[in-house]
């Protein structure tokens, strides 16, 4: 059984503060996995997204947060 949003936590909350914000084809996702630049993502259903911070993005940055 695939672990859905509401497994790892997703509620109302979030619910509403994501729609306050989202953009026509966005969907909601938790972040369940970091490296030094790169995240893994979890969209409901189970479906795992990887997404890597730019060299540029990670060298700008202030700090690892």
């Amino acid at each position: 059984m695939p672990v859905t949003l509401q497994d790892l936590g997703w509620n109302d909350h979030f619910q509403r503060a994501f729609n306050a914000v989202a953009k026509p084809g966005w969907v909601p996702g938790r972040l369940i996995r970091e490296t030094k630049i790169n995240f893994t993502a979890r969209r409901d259903g189970g479906e795992d997204v990887d997404a890597v911070v730019s060299g540029k993005l990670w060298h700008d940055a202030a700090t690892d947060a």
